[in-house]
């Protein structure tokens, strides 16, 4: 019994000291008690110590370089710059902390530094200061990874990738670092077909193109060329328009020119039905000059005017659809829409001189037989104001001509009119004489 207590007294505390190992499982650094010295002016002695880094057992300073400076804890003989402490445990997990370090003097002016990255391959890269409004900047040096000295003016150009360090003097006149940036190589000339869009034309109206063709990467200017089946240059811009149907080659090019992208597409024509326009048979009194007009047209296109269903040369053709004819006769006029090369179906159009006998009856039977039982006067929807009135033998009105009924049907306020002689008076308007005779009521 014993010997069980104790074994289990044992277990206990071996899995006490498992669970306080695995609670270090990386370095943790503590910083409340580092000291950075700042570098005296032109002198590398800047040092930083102080600080405590619990779990590791090797370390490394790195600096904004990339260069390894120290392989100690404490930092010393460096001078102003970022430097990043990496703490490394004895199982190899590895934390890591950045520092800044200073210099002592005068703030420099906050000037706008940027730069512009490499290009084709070449060392084609620069730094630019910008100083507007403040001071100028004294004691310029651009300093690469090598820490050698590679300008020492607000533009400095033919630069490589890399990492670089500003540094300018202060107003004690001591080299500070100002601060540090990186060139990188523009991406390789790279174009995306992958979304391009085929817009065909329409009526072989010339509105034909290609869009969707993006320019992912590359160095401007790009120099763009669509041509056509012939080989002529049809537009130099990414996205071709208005062009017609046909075969053509598009090729890309940027600066470097060290790449060249080509495709080739095809556009074809789309034919479209077009609705005949609308337009309203014409009655007439006597010969005149008239405007025919078609209701609503269309803002694209024109119209076409014909002297029959099937001739091949139109009369005119506008894109108003409205027509002057000089009225003489009876006649027919035949009237299109179209649209490049699409041409909808003809209209056909009566133009009449006169009030024909037919439209004037002198009898009606209303007996409800569906023959003569009413007079129709619909026809006199083509003139602009017309009137008519029926009268009994007494000169009384039974009846009087509105849109919403244009017919008589031997009716007055919805009763029968006894058969009967009745006389009517129709003003057709339009300068058209008055027309006056009799209509007979029989049932």
């Amino acid at each position: 019994m014993r010997y069980l207590i104790r074994l289990l007294l044992f277990i206990f505390c071996l899995l006490q000291v498992t669970v306080a190992k695995a609670q270090v499982q990386c370095v943790e650094f503590d910083l409340s008690k580092m000291l950075i010295k700042l570098p005296d002016c032109g002198v590398s002695n800047a040092s930083v110590t102080g600080i405590t880094a619990t779990g590791a057992v090797s370390f490394k300073w790195i600096d904004d370089f990339g260069n390894t400076v120290s392989t100690a804890l404490n930092l010393g003989e460096v001078g102003p710059g970022s430097y990043e402490l990496i703490g490394i445990t004895g199982t190899g997990c590895q934390n890591s902390t950045l520092i800044n370090i200073s210099a002592d003097g005068t703030p420099l002016p906050a000037y706008n530094v940027y730069g512009i990255n490499t290009s084709c391959g070449a060392a084609n890269g620069s730094f630019h200061i910008e100083v507007k409004n403040l001071p100028d900047p004294d004691g310029i040096r651009w300093v690469n990874a090598a820490n050698e000295t590679v300008g020492t003016e607000a533009d400095t150009y033919n630069l490589p990738n890399g990492t670089y360090r500003l540094y300018m003097r202060n107003a004690e006149g001591c080299e500070v670092l100002y601060t540090t940036a990186t060139l990188q190589s523009i991406q390789p000339f790279s174009v995306s077909f992958e979304n391009s869009v085929v817009v065909n034309d329409v009526c072989s109206q010339g509105l034909g193109g290609v869009n969707g063709i993006v320019i992912k990467s590359g160095v401007a200017p790009f120099n763009t060329v669509w041509r056509n089946q012939k080989g002529d240059v049809v537009g130099n811009e990414i996205e071709l328009k208005n062009v017609g149907a046909g075969n053509y080659s598009l090729t890309i090019t940027d600066r470097c020119g060290s790449e060249i992208f080509t495709r080739n597409y095809e556009i074809s024509n789309d034919m479209m039905q077009l609705n005949a326009p609308l337009l309203a048979d014409v009655k007439l009194c006597s010969p005149d000059r008239i405007w025919l007009a078609v209701f609503e047209a269309k803002k694209t296109g024109s119209y076409r005017f014909y002297d029959s269903k099937n001739a091949f040369i139109p009369l005119a053709e506008n894109t108003s659809g409205v027509y002057e004819v000089m009225v003489e006769r009876d006649i027919k006029l035949y009237v299109s829409h179209r649209l490049g090369d699409c041409e909808s179906e003809r209209t056909e159009v009566n133009i009449t001189l006169g009030i024909s006998s037919e439209l004037l009856p002198n009898t009606i039977t209303p007996n409800g037989d569906g023959i003569n039982d009413k007079w129709d006067l619909s026809w006199l929807r083509y003139f602009p104001n017309p009137s008519v009135q029926i009268y009994n033998r007494i000169g009384q009105s039974i009846y009087t001509f509105n849109k919403n009924k244009m017919y008589f049907d031997g009716s007055s306020s919805g009763k029968p009119l006894p058969v009967g002689v009745y006389y009517y008076i129709i003003e057709p308007g339009n300068n058209c004489k008055r027309i006056s005779g009799i209509i007979n009521i029989i049932r």
